[in-house]
């Protein structure tokens, strides 16, 4: 693992413990925006390890989709010298599609190739985000062979969660909302992406359910625009606040769950 200003990967094994939490994600898991002297000691992952008081790995590119997320269970199960013997794996995932904007011909499995035809949109987000999780389920069952205890928890910055359909546990929520309920504000954004709606386009001819996603999109923009628990660069990234906020929620959801 290295830590250089600009790494996919960071390691902290701070607590010495027998337990590492793994924040995978994009540009929000990352840090992008916070100040780049505080951002490994500002990043949402970085308070979430405080509050379980264990070592903790992030692993975040910039740009990078849900499949890239996914994949890297596979780089843990490749890496294989994983000296804990508990993980717990937060996903934080992002818009469907960004598969469409990298290349996969160096992977046998290729997300962008199998999409079917459908008539109705919601049918086609849920079965392609369900070819990701199958893959991401094949991954989860290879790494269980390395470490004895492996939870799983899946949550979404800024699309709906209800796109998401299995049985691997996950947080309700997204990122923005946790920001807006922080705020005294109610949105009921329901979006699976934000800029990929033409890929998804060629494969389902539900026009009307496409455009009332995107006009939602751009009112999800505009939202992130205003909030002063985001930055108004690029792709308005959350604020230290924010990173702290969302590890806070995410704590007690995973006290939650593991309490089930």
């Amino acid at each position: 693992m290295y830590n250089s200003d600009d790494a996919i990967c960071h390691y902290d094994k701070k607590f010495n413990s027998n337990k590492l939490i793994v924040t995978i994600g994009e540009s929000w898991t990352w840090g992008d925006s916070l100040d780049p002297q505080l951002r490994l000691q500002e990043v949402y992952g970085k308070h979430l390890s405080d509050s379980f008081k264990c070592d903790w790995l992030n692993i975040a590119r910039k740009g990078a989709s849900n499949f890239w997320i996914f994949y890297q269970i596979a780089e843990l199960v490749r890496y294989g010298n994983i000296p804990y013997n508990k993980l717990l794996i937060v996903f934080c995932c992002t818009e469907a599609g960004r598969e469409f904007s990298e290349q996969w011909s160096w992977h046998k499995y290729d997300p962008t190739q199998n999409l079917k035809s459908f008539n109705n949109f919601d049918e086609c987000i849920h079965d392609y985000n369900a070819g990701l999780v199958r893959y991401l389920k094949t991954q989860i069952d290879k790494l269980k062979w390395i470490v004895p205890t492996v939870d799983v928890v899946i949550s979404h910055n800024f699309c709906n969660a209800s796109f998401w359909q299995h049985d691997i546990p996950q947080i309700e929520d997204n990122w923005v909302k946790i920001n807006a309920l922080h705020n005294d504000k109610h949105i009921a954004f329901n979006v699976p992406t934000i800029g990929n709606f033409k890929y998804f386009r060629k494969h389902c001819s539900d026009v009307e359910s496409i455009i009332d996603y995107q006009e939602q999109a751009i009112e999800l923009v505009n939202f992130l625009l205003a909030s002063p628990l985001h930055h108004k660069k690029a792709s308005k990234h959350p604020t230290n606040v924010s990173h702290q906020l969302w590890a806070n929620y995410l704590h007690t959801q995973i006290i939650k769950i593991s309490d089930k």
